[in-house]
């Protein structure tokens, strides 16, 4: 051994023993800092804060330190083969996702719905007042993407099928969005939007039966998309997780917030009968709420690297299972999409490659290599752009539910009766009224309402908004039901005893 690697070999040996002694020194001060009685949440937020940027900040010197190491791998990350089959294999789940994410959001339905009951998703204000909008165009778009969608999930012309089903898809699936209640399925336009811009139709598709050629050898040109779907899927992850650090501190893993933050999706999801009743057992909703931050801030990170990309995709499994178990927040398009991160050699009988490829791409391939690049970067930075910026309710690009709040021990939930000339009573199911909506979009459209109706000042706004929707009310009931009083209920519900609890707090009528 020279004297240079001894020198460098004590370097490493005392680098390694400071940040040892700097980790347990953070540690021991954190145990402090949210253990103790008298520290403000203020101070907590603070030390929370530095936290993330100190782990950032170790990280970034660690990879410098071990640079030499880490570029090869970024750069194999980079430049490994793909295979066709994996490719082929992913277009056939995106394509179909998409077609049903189309039929199930029945985007025709939110064209008719009464113009002040929408609220246009951030920077979509303006599809209201053009043909894209029209109910008729809606409907006929729809069959239309419909027919490329399944063209392009079985693989005929991908080349135009794919591109067409996606511009398609992206128009129709803004429509849905404009109840004031943006659900967070991006991700199927993302995969689209990189499966047109690449060759994945090369694989497991009818043009590749029809043209009855040779199977294409594994290339950059089929790893590139699914490389940049792994980043994307990465990045809506990171935020969420960046957030509820930022906003809420560690103190967002403590069992009261976790139990809090269950409590009120038990109650906004009436049906839903948990299988684990977790809310009992602090210390697996402290291991809950901290395996979720580690796991959205460390997924990107780790999916880059082969032997790590293990662990965050049982991670992620494991975290999607675990929020439907308890919560009802199922995923199943995201969950679906994993099939990404299926080995190549899964697919096929070639050995897996351990170095990135060796064959240079010919023209045709860079043409394609420069396609997805583009797609992939816009949607990178698109996607970072509105995390950065918190922007949930936006449209193509988004940041996902970050849930960085503290729930409070209460939720609001509102009920309409009518009230029959014979003083009956009878409660109206604005489930069944607004089924295209979820639970989520459902109370917020019924929050606005109800604020308009209760206003001390009314405007036009409120009024219009109020009768609107006491005439969709009137239009779904029999004639001779048409002319019964309408009732505002909002009930306090709070988690008690192991069960909702509602106390009606006020009630009042919506004017006809």
């Amino acid at each position: 051994m020279t004297d240079s690697s001894r020198r460098m070999l004590i370097f490493r040996r005392i680098g390694v023993g400071l940040f040892v002694i700097i980790t347990g020194l953070l540690l021991a001060f954190s145990v402090v800092i949210f253990t103790g009685d008298n520290i403000a949440f203020s101070a907590r937020l603070v030390w929370s804060r530095c936290l993330l940027v100190l782990v950032a900040f170790i990280a970034v010197i660690g990879g410098w330190l071990t640079r030499r190491g880490l570029i090869p791998r970024l750069r194999r990350f980079c430049l490994e083969a793909g295979s066709p089959e994996r490719l082929g294999l992913f277009r056939v789940v995106v394509m179909s996702l998409l077609v049903l994410e189309v039929l199930r959001s029945q985007p025709q339905w939110f064209t008719e719905l009464p113009d002040a009951l929408r609220v246009a998703p951030w920077g979509l204000e303006w599809m209201t007042k053009t043909p894209l909008f029209d109910s008729r165009i809606a409907s006929a778009g729809e069959w239309v993407c419909c027919t490329f969608g399944v063209a392009a999930a079985i693989g005929f012309q991908t080349r135009w099928t794919v591109p067409m089903a996606t511009v398609l898809a992206t128009w129709l699936l803004a429509l849905p969005h404009f109840d004031g209640k943006v659900d967070h399925g991006h991700h199927v336009v993302w995969f689209a939007m990189l499966l047109s811009a690449s060759r994945c139709g090369d694989a497991f598709s009818v043009d590749r039966w029809l043209s009855r050629s040779d199977s294409p050898t594994d290339s950059i040109e089929y790893s590139w998309p699914i490389k940049f779907a792994w980043l994307l899927i990465g990045v809506a992850y990171f935020f969420p997780g960046f957030w509820k650090v930022w906003n809420c501190g560690l103190d967002w893993i403590a069992p009261d917030s976790m139990a809090r933050q269950i409590h009120a999706k038990w109650i906004e999801l009436e049906s839903f009968q948990p299988t684990f009743k977790i809310d009992q057992y602090p210390m697996l909703l402290a291991l809950a709420g901290g395996f979720t931050i580690v796991l959205e801030l460390g997924f990107l990170p780790l999916v880059v690297f082969r032997r790590t990309r293990f662990i965050a995709v049982s991670a992620g499994l494991l975290f999607h299972f675990g929020t439907w178990a308890f919560m009802g927040i199922a995923f199943t398009s995201l969950q679906i999409c994993y099939v990404c991160f299926i080995p190549d050699h899964w697919l096929t009988k070639t050995q897996q490659d351990d170095g990135p490829s060796s064959a240079r791409p010919d023209l045709k391939a860079r043409r394609w290599l420069a396609c997805t690049s583009f797609v992939g970067l816009m949607l990178l930075l698109g996607n970072s752009w509105c995390g950065s910026r918190h922007l949930l309710e936006s449209w193509p690009f988004s940041c996902y539910p970050t849930f960085d709040y503290f729930a409070s021990g209460t939720s609001a939930k509102i009920v309409v009766e009518e009230t029959l000339p014979s003083k009956h009573r009878i409660p109206v199911d604005t489930r069944q009224l607004l089924y295209p909506m979820d639970s989520s979009g459902e109370l917020r459209l019924l929050s606005r309402i109800f604020s308009a109706a209760t206003s001390d000042e009314p405007s036009n706004a409120d009024r219009k908004i109020v009768h609107q929707f006491s005439q969709l009310i009137r239009d779904s009931r029999p004639a001779s039901d048409r002319d019964a009083a309408l009732e505002f209920l909002l009930y306090q519900v709070t988690w008690s005893d192991g069960q909702a609890k509602k106390n009606l707090v006020h009630r009042t009528t919506l004017a006809p």
